[in-house]
């Protein structure tokens, strides 16, 4: 819940939809529920061995993704944010934004807030397929 106040706080920059690289389990479960609890669709994608070859198949399959769904944010934490900010030269992903968990976390003792209701309608997270060719489809 805390996430997704933080997330609802940046609303603007977010634009429904964060695509995931996060590289430890715990955190990305954090960043992936704070995004459904204020409607933000996350779309989990590979973390890549290096972010420096943007040559690489995860790295066209992560710029491929942010050109599809109209350059997202990435979600991200701030010991990984270093290595995802490389994309912007190597894959090349210019208008790249980053936002760090720990940015996004309000302090403990602070009220829920940003909490969206669900509608049956909504989609909850986009799980993108690219097969052999690194382009995604929905």
């Amino acid at each position: 819940a805390r996430v997704a106040a933080g997330l609802a706080a940046r609303a603007g920059e977010v634009c429904g939809r964060a695509i995931l690289q996060v590289p430890a389990l715990s955190e990305h479960f954090i960043c992936f529920w704070g995004c459904l609890l204020c409607k933000v669709c996350p779309v989990a994608v590979a973390i890549p061995p290096s972010y420096e070859d943007g040559a690489h198949a995860v790295c066209c399959k992560i710029r491929n993704v942010w050109q599809l769904l109209a350059e997202p944010p990435v979600l991200t934490t701030e010991a990984h944010a270093g290595r995802v900010q490389r994309l912007r030269l190597a894959a090349p992903m210019p208008g790249l934004a980053l936002l760090c968990l720990e940015e996004l976390m309000p302090p403990a003792d602070a009220p829920p807030s940003g909490l969206a209701e669900a509608a049956p309608g909504d989609v909850a997270f986009l799980q993108l397929s690219s097969g052999s060719t690194g382009v995604p489809k929905c």
